[in-house]
């Protein structure tokens, strides 16, 4: 009897040092997660990756705003009105494209052309951006030599204000300390298209919605659409 209870005991021994022993060199599940080794490098690869995505993003901008300020130049050579059409159909770009000093500066010169037409196009085109870029350029056209367009830029500044202004002074006092609102930009600016030369919306319903409420915007005459 006493030998089997010291067989019975020595076995039950050596089963439990067998058990603790494996529970010592068998890693527990949360030391596998928490591995600081592996957690470094998923978060150096973690932040490669978002890197090379904001380099590629930046580049499609970059390359899209070249694009545009090129055929906008191109289209610059010609006189008006042989040029407009060509011209506009660069504008209507320029709602999604990254408003670049070279780009600005082209902008400016078809400003200073004083062609009504493209102007008016190109203010309407600005009121659909939601930036402080495309903001700064409405209120310098507020100082434009000719009163149709200074009214005009007047107008686009009130669209993206969604208020009335008295005077230009006003209208650049808003300026001053105005700031993008997230969920107009949203709203109001496209995804970059894939293929940068791909032409996007154009002036969208802001312009036609604020023009209607100051009285520039006139809806067609019934007649003319039976006929």
């Amino acid at each position: 009897m006493m030998k089997r209870r010291l067989v019975i005991g020595c076995a039950a021994t050596l089963l439990f040092s067998a058990g603790w022993w494996a529970a010592r060199l068998q890693p527990a599940d949360h030391s596998k997660a928490e591995n600081p080794g592996q957690i470094s490098i998923d978060g150096v690869a973690s932040e490669a990756s978002a890197a090379v995505s904001e380099q590629r993003r930046a580049d499609g901008v970059s390359e899209r705003s070249k694009l545009v300020t090129t055929e906008l130049r191109s289209a610059l050579q010609g006189a008006a009105p042989a040029r407009t059409p060509g011209l506009l159909a660069a504008l209507e770009k320029i709602t999604t494209t990254e408003l670049t000093s070279e780009l600005i500066a082209v902008m400016d010169r078809i400003m200073e052309s004083g062609d009504l037409e493209e102007c008016h196009y190109l203010l309407s085109v600005m009121e659909q951006r939601e930036d402080r870029d495309g903001v700064r350029f409405l209120v310098k056209q507020l100082e434009h030599p000719d009163e149709d367009i200074r009214d005009r830029a007047l107008i686009s500044c009130e669209s993206v204000a969604g208020k009335i202004f008295d005077t230009p002074e006003k209208a650049k006092e808003w300026a001053s300390d105005w700031t993008p609102d997230p969920q107009k930009q949203a709203l109001f600016s496209q995804r970059m298209p894939d293929d940068p030369s791909a032409t996007p919306l154009g002036p969208g319903p802001r312009s036609k919605t604020r023009e209607k409420e100051s009285g520039l915007f006139q809806e067609q005459d019934p007649s003319l659409k039976e006929k």
